[in-house]
């Protein structure tokens, strides 16, 4: 299998955005979606994260995570014209949420968030599960841009369920 570096993506603008639905099997119906970032790369074709998200340096992460937050904010601005309104879902791991300018690169997109459905970060349970205190911290930190969280890969464990339902988590 091809395997590329992720700044060697990042600075050829291989990374795209793509998007998966996310159905609520109760109603039935689309429920959000998930953005996962894929490369197309000009010899190997279309790359999984897998691919070229191994090893990739923290300052390389956090330039994925901005490029992933702007093309989601842009997408909802074409959808929005024509009444989809849909809640994003984006990964983003602990350290990089952490470090990330949020407020900077939110409002470079949108001056006034009052129409914008907002977005969900997910966060891997294993990175947060055991810090409430984090937890609330980033909570408060994103909840004023209109940016949920949301705990990935949850309930390994039933000692972590019970300490994730207690997280300010969407």
């Amino acid at each position: 299998a091809a395997r590329i570096r992720l700044e060697e993506a990042l600075e050829n603008r291989w990374l795209e955005i793509w998007y998966a639905p996310k159905i609520d099997l109760r109603r039935k119906k689309l429920a959000g979606v998930d953005a996962v970032p894929r490369v197309r790369h000009p010899q190997f074709g279309i790359l999984q994260p897998g691919s070229f998200m191994p090893g990739a340096k923290a300052a390389d992460l956090a330039r994925l995570a901005e490029l992933g937050i702007v093309t989601v904010m842009q997408a909802e601005q074409r959808f929005a014209p024509i009444g989809v309104h849909l809640k994003v879902s984006l990964d983003i791991d602990v350290e990089t949420l952490k470090q990330l300018p949020l407020p900077d690169i939110v409002h470079s997109q949108r001056a006034d968030l009052s129409h914008w459905p907002g977005m969900i970060i997910d966060i891997e349970e294993s990175q947060i599960a055991t810090d409430m205190a984090l937890a609330q911290a980033l909570d408060a930190r994103v909840a004023p841009l209109k940016i949920r969280l949301a705990l990935d890969n949850a309930g390994r464990s039933h000692a972590e369920l019970v300490k994730a339902a207690a997280m300010p988590f969407v």
